[in-house]
């Protein structure tokens, strides 16, 4: 399945005394230093006015990031358009890779003075494709196997509770969560060990 429009969305920790545009320098900051390496990374979009919206975006010729308010939630969201290789189960390790790389460079950055925080115990899948991956239930048991074998490998090995969303007027949607919540460093470090 040529699934290109995955997208993955780490949930931030509380907040409230953060003020989404600090972002836009950093994000320009990132693009100057090519933070992202395996990434092209191209402008900065400025939708903080927009209601449960993207927020501030990092575009790139792959995708892009957004620091979304979508669900009501605040949390960094990667969306993949295009270029995606390997299997389907490979592509939702890149997004979840991408995701927790731009997170936890956030999590560092000094101007946000440790007032960014992400809760690395949820996760939410999409895929924007309706055509290839309909919201059904047919869908989910298509995808479930893959997006369980990149969740075990990153929680290693605690139970993962998947949910799938379904509602025909969105996009093909599944809450991951799991009771564990180890830091974006050692997710990552798992994820890469558990690269075939």
């Amino acid at each position: 399945m040529d699934l290109q429009h995955i997208a993955v969305k780490l949930f931030t920790r509380d907040v409230s005394a953060f003020d989404m545009a600090a972002l836009i320098p950093i994000f320009h900051r990132w693009i100057q230093r090519t933070a992202l390496s395996d990434l092209m990374l191209i402008d900065v979009a400025d939708y903080t006015h927009v209601h449960e919206g993207p927020g501030v975006m990092l575009i790139c010729h792959e995708g892009h990031f957004a620091m979304d308010e979508g669900e009501g939630r605040l949390g960094l969201l990667y969306s993949n358009k295009r270029l995606a290789t390997g299997d389907v189960q490979q592509r939702f390790r890149t997004a979840v890779q991408r995701t927790l790389s731009a997170a936890k460079l956030l999590e560092a950055e000094p101007e946000l003075g440790g007032k960014l925080a992400f809760a690395a115990n949820e996760l939410l899948f999409r895929v924007d494709d309706r055509l290839l991956a309909p919201n059904t239930t047919e869908t989910y048991q298509r995808l479930k196997l893959d997006m369980e074998r990149v969740l075990v490998g990153i929680y290693g090995g605690a139970a993962v509770d998947l949910r799938h969303i379904e509602d025909p007027r969105t996009s093909f949607t599944v809450k991951a969560t799991t009771s564990t919540s180890p830091d974006l460093e050692t997710l990552l470090a798992r994820l890469q060990a558990s690269n075939p």
